[in-house]
C-alpha cells in the first residue's frame, strides 16, 4: 500500500463505512484484528518509515465494514455489459440495469435469460458509500416470503456482483448476521443469508422463522453459483 491518492481513497472509504455502520475506528479495528489501533496505524503511516500490515487483517477489516478488498484493474475501466456508464448529461450518475427477473425468497424462481427491462440512475456517491462499483451493480426484484420482514415480495434489491466469496466470519468478534446473497441453484435464482460454517459447509438461512435452515455441502454446494451480495433494497409504499 503506497502513499498519495490511493491511500487517501482507501481512508475515505473506511471513514464513510465507519459512519454508515456507526462504528468507531477503534471498535472496527478490534473486531477485525483484535487490535484497536489498526485503522489508527493506517492513518499515521509516514513516508519515511516503512510499516507493514498483515494482509489478513486488512481483508478482515474490509469484511467488518462491508467493503470489498480488491486488487486488479480500476473498476471503471471494465466496460459495463448493458449500458453506457453515464446517463446523457448526468456524469454524477450511473445507469444500473434492472433485470426482468425475480430472485426468490423461498424455494427458487426460474428466470431464463434474465433480460434487462430498463436502467435506473443512481448517484455515484451513493454507490460509493455502499462500497459498490457501478459496473458491478445489478438490480432485481424479490419474490416469496422467506426473507420477511427484511425483504418483502416486490422489493428491489441492488446486488454487488463483485462480492461472490462467502467468508468465514471473524475470529472472536461480535457475531453478526450473515450477509444476504443472490445466487443460482439448479437454474433457479434465490436470495438468502449465507453463512460459511466450514470450508465445505454453507448454511442458507431465512429471516422468516417459518422457513428452516438449509445446509449445503458436497455436490449441492458445487451447484450453487453466487451472483453477488445484496447491498441495498428499495420498497414501494402501499
Amino acid at each position: 500500500m503506497g502513499y498519495g491518492e490511493p491511500v487517501k481513497d482507501i481512508l475515505d472509504a473506511i471513514d464513510a463505512a465507519l459512519a454508515r455502520k456507526n462504528l468507531s475506528a477503534a471498535a472496527a479495528s478490534k473486531m477485525a484484528a483484535g487490535n484497536p489501533s489498526l485503522i489508527k496505524n493506517l492513518r499515521n503511516r509516514k513516508p519515511d518509515r516503512e510499516r507493514r500490515h498483515i494482509l489478513e487483517n486488512l481483508v478482515d477489516l474490509a469484511d467488518v465494514l462491508d467493503l470489498e478488498f480488491y486488487f486488479g484493474p480500476p473498476r471503471d475501466l471494465i466496460p459495463a455489459e448493458a449500458a453506457p456508464a453515464d446517463p446523457a448529461g448526468l456524469p454524477d450518475y450511473a445507469l444500473v440495469p434492472l433485470h426482468d427477473a425475480c430472485v426468490a425468497a423461498g424455494a427458487g424462481s426460474e428466470n431464463g435469460g434474465e433480460p434487462v427491462s430498463c436502467h435506473i440512475a443512481f448517484q455515484r456517491t451513493f454507490l460509493r458509500d455502499l462500497g459498490v462499483t457501478p459496473t458491478a451493480a445489478r438490480l432485481a426484484r424479490v419474490a416469496g416470503d422467506s426473507m420477511q420482514p427484511t425483504l418483502q415480495p416486490g422489493d428491489m434489491v441492488l446486488i454487488d456482483t463483485s462480492r461472490t466469496e462467502i467468508r468465514n466470519r471473524g475470529r472472536g468478534e461480535i457475531r453478526r448476521q450473515p450477509h444476504i446473497y443472490a445466487f443460482l441453484e439448479e437454474g433457479e435464482a434465490r436470495v438468502k443469508r449465507i453463512d460459511r460454517i466450514d470450508r465445505d459447509l454453507y448454511a442458507v438461512l431465512s429471516d422468516n422463522a417459518a422457513h428452516a435452515p438449509e445446509y449445503k455441502t458436497g455436490a449441492c454446494l458445487q451447484e450453487m453459483h453466487i451472483i453477488g451480495q445484496v447491498a441495498w433494497f428499495g420498497r414501494a409504499l402501499r
